[in-house]
């Protein structure tokens, strides 16, 4: 779970990366993070795409614009 000031500065990194009318990303993000992606864009759709050589992170296609990708 994050805490306070690792939320706010999660959610910032979040809000920043789909400024600019971009709809689409790939990420890397721990389960957590999925969860507060979910919270911060409800309707946006999340299909994980990849392992990684982390075990706490995977890769994950991230839509807000078409919530059925």
């Amino acid at each position: 779970m994050l805490k306070l000031s690792q939320n706010v500065t999660f959610e910032s990194f979040i809000r920043d990366s789909f400024k600019d009318g971009t709809y689409h990303r790939e990420l890397r993000l721990t389960d957590s993070e999925v969860e507060n992606v979910k919270k911060i864009f409800p309707n946006a759709s999340m299909k994980a795409i990849a392992e990684t050589e982390s075990l706490d992170k995977k890769w994950y296609e991230v839509n807000l614009k078409n919530p059925h990708m």
